[in-house]
């Protein structure tokens, strides 16, 4: 255990000074980019962006060893490149006896890594020979091999932005059928019984620092005591004269953007869900102290995702239409007029037909076939004007661009004018979910609000032994109501017995008292 945790730390040494001799590799390309005055005619900042790539490579390499074949790759891929990099330095000594500073200064690196590639192949080699001595003997008693602890709990930074912890799993899901010992355990933070700890200590807390006349948004207010503190253009094309190498550095800044944009999208993505799970775990357990309905806890689930989504794609569709007016001018006003037709097209079809259609088809069941078809076929029309919006939309801009010469159509103005599109077709297609989500969020945490605040059972009652009786609930002469300021009760003179292991179901029409009693 020891030694094992000395290569962690070894390995780790290492890759630092890696990305550190990556980040100036990286910083000497980009100060030889900006103090040149002639362009980018000369190739001395692209050798240091590709030995920065390198560099990174090994620094990543080093954190990140998933497999045996790839620790021998990776390990025999340290040792040529390290032995490579020693013997240039030694040729370069002999023959100028002077080395440059950025040479110099990786030189122990490279032995470093040259050492740790060693220690690499010998402790695979290890792994080896103990796997097949455990194939030839085999113990006289199976015991239960203990399980390897893979998950977000253990992961370095790295692994958890791209994900790579979860790797380990798939490769055993891949190899054989997954059984629940193989799947591992929530960390600590994601179980319920903190997540119900934590929220219960906000509650106790807002519920004797408020007065009842103060009671609003108490859960809300809980919730952010608990999880909120952790959440805290191309003209290139249109050059009289073409220069590869700009091109270049604009295309693989593109890249870099976009590689950026997607991991921070999956990370918020993620996180947000993760975060809805706590405050889903931490709601569920704390009504179903009181015996409520899970819904309302399963709607907060989702509500930080939803949360984000509401200003972000807001924020998105506004900067969206202000890069159009830039790009255009005048031209975007009539594309805008379609668009906002779509996206007020998304309200109707997804919640105001539904119960129309419903009360058609049961009033007329002689035409459902026909009035099926209809449904189908307006849904058809709503997927097509879906798909083809973004062409009449851009086409509907490029006409006013146009006809009122608000902007030259060159290969500039389009491409702008199609990527903005793209980026507001999200927000058009997901705002009014988000704002139905929103409002359902509301009800929940005030029913839930009402509820948490609502009367506590008296744990001090005495228990009666029901240990000698075949019977788990006896009712005798019960009166229900689900007011207590009612003066006559709900339901009144209720006799019920209910036997160990029986399946009970309350069932009843509305108003017939079926939440009175379980209240």
């Amino acid at each position: 255990m020891g030694e094992s945790n000395r290569e962690d730390l070894f390995s780790i040494l290492v890759s630092i000074c890696s990305a550190f001799i990556s980040l100036v590799y990286f910083g000497t390309a980009l100060w030889d980019i900006i103090t040149r005055d002639e362009g980018l005619n000369d190739l001395e900042w692209l050798v240091y962006l590709v030995r920065g790539v390198i560099w990174m490579s090994v620094s990543v390499s080093l954190l990140v060893q998933t497999s045996k074949s790839i620790k021998i790759v990776i390990s025999v891929w340290w040792k040529s490149f390290s032995l490579l990099v020693s013997a240039i330095n030694i040729k370069l000594l002999f023959q100028t006896h002077n080395l440059p500073f950025f040479d110099l200064i990786q030189w122990p690196v490279n032995i470093m890594l040259l050492v740790f590639g060693f220690r690499n192949s010998i402790s695979s080699s290890d792994t080896k020979c103990s796997e097949d001595h455990q194939v030839l003997y085999e113990p006289l008693f199976a015991s239960k091999a203990k399980k390897a602890q893979v998950g977000i709990g253990r992961a370095s930074f790295l692994s958890k932005l791209t994900f790579s912890w979860i790797n380990p799993l798939f490769s055993l899901g891949h190899s054989k059928l997954l059984t629940l010992e193989d799947i591992p355990s929530l960390v600590d933070e994601d179980k319920a019984s903190l997540a119900y700890e934590r929220f219960a200590q906000a509650w106790e807390s807002l519920v004797i620092g408020n007065s009842l006349s103060n009671s609003k948004n108490l859960v809300l207010r809980a919730l952010a005591k608990v999880y909120f503190k952790e959440n805290v253009l191309i003209d290139y094309s249109n050059h009289s004269e073409e220069n590869r190498y700009e091109g270049l550095t604009i295309l693989g800044c593109l890249v870099i953007c976009k590689v950026v944009e997607s991991l921070s999208q999956r990370r918020r993505f993620f996180s947000s869900r993760r975060s809805g799970m706590r405050m889903r775990s931490a709601l569920m357990a704390a009504v179903y102290r009181k015996q409520l309905y899970f819904l309302d806890a399963y709607r907060l689930g989702e509500f930080p995702w939803w949360l984000h989504s509401a200003w972000s794609l807001v924020l998105q569709l506004f900067m969206s239409i202000g890069i159009l007016f830039n790009v255009v001018r005048l031209g975007a006003l009539p594309g805008l007029v379609p668009l906002l037709i779509c996206g007020v097209l998304n309200v109707p079809f997804a919640n105001s037909w539904e119960e129309k259609f419903k009360n058609m088809i049961e009033t007329r069941r002689e035409n459902e076939f026909k009035w099926l078809a209809k449904e189908q076929i307006s849904k058809a029309y709503g997927t097509v004007l879906f798909w083809i919006s973004p062409t009449i939309i851009s086409s509907v801009i490029f006409l006013g661009c146009a006809y009122l010469g608000s902007a030259a159509l060159n290969a500039s103005t389009i491409f702008t004018v199609l990527a903005t599109l793209r980026s507001m077709g999200e927000p058009i297609t997901m705002i009014p979910g988000a704002l139905s989500v929103m409002m359902q969020v509301k009800v929940s945490t005030e029913r839930i609000n009402a509820f948490l605040l609502g009367d506590e059972l008296n744990s001090e009652e005495p228990l009666i032994s029901m240990q000698s009786s075949d019977k788990s609930v006896v009712i005798q002469a019960g009166n229900f109501s689900w007011d207590t300021e009612l003066t006559v009760a709900t339901l009144r003179d209720v006799n019920l017995e209910m036997k160990k292991g029986q399946k009970i179901a309350v069932c009843g029409p509305v108003g017939a008292g079926k939440s009175s009693i379980l209240h």
